[in-house]
């Protein structure tokens, strides 16, 4: 894509507000495309991910947690799914909440394509990122996992804490600033 492809990319971003779902939509997979094809590149020929916009709670609402987005991955079937609430309550109308989501999720899509690439011997011992997949890797195997639905409220930073969390919290964080930053 040449810096030109961007604007109508770019005018999405700057214009959310007056998007309909579909094209908000739209806009939040592409950009994560860019992003995942930025790590991925070289590592996964495909990205075997799919989305799933919804507008109720993807898990039960325990506790008083508010959850808007999940992946999940299967290492045999090299699929994987992004699920985003759309709802109201999610404030996916505000493109800093929905972006942040969103790339918050596709972080854990990245670490779960890094981990199946590792599964499945298609990523060479040299790579930059190797130490990486055969961490994330590791996680997926071993179900090294705790999962937000079953901790209580007042327990959920040893959810935040850990590695893979900390990351997409980070990083989704920082792409959709920087996304928010470049659209201004």
């Amino acid at each position: 894509m040449t810096h030109d492809e961007y604007a109508p990319l770019r005018d999405n971003i700057t214009n959310w507000n007056n998007l309909d779902m579909e094209a908000r939509q739209d806009t939040l997979i592409q950009t994560t495309s860019l992003h995942q094809y930025a790590y991925l590149s070289g590592v996964a020929d495909r990205i075997p991910i799919s989305w799933v916009f919804q507008e109720k709670p993807l898990q039960s609402e325990q506790f008083g947690l508010l959850i808007v987005g999940g992946f999940s991955g299967d290492l045999t079937s090299e699929y994987g799914r992004i699920r985003q609430d759309v709802s109201a309550r999610s404030h996916f109308d505000d493109p800093a909440v929905a972006f942040n989501t969103g790339h918050h999720e596709t972080t854990h899509a990245i670490q779960f394509a890094l981990a199946n690439a590792y599964h499945h011997n298609r990523l060479n011992a040299t790579h930059i990122l190797y130490d990486d997949a055969r961490m994330f890797h590791a996680i997926e195997v071993n179900k090294a996992v705790i999962p937000c639905s079953v901790l209580k409220h007042s327990d959920q930073a040893a959810y935040q804490q850990q590695v893979h969390e900390v990351l997409a919290n980070e990083e989704g964080h920082a792409i959709s600033q920087g996304l928010l930053d470049l659209s201004q």
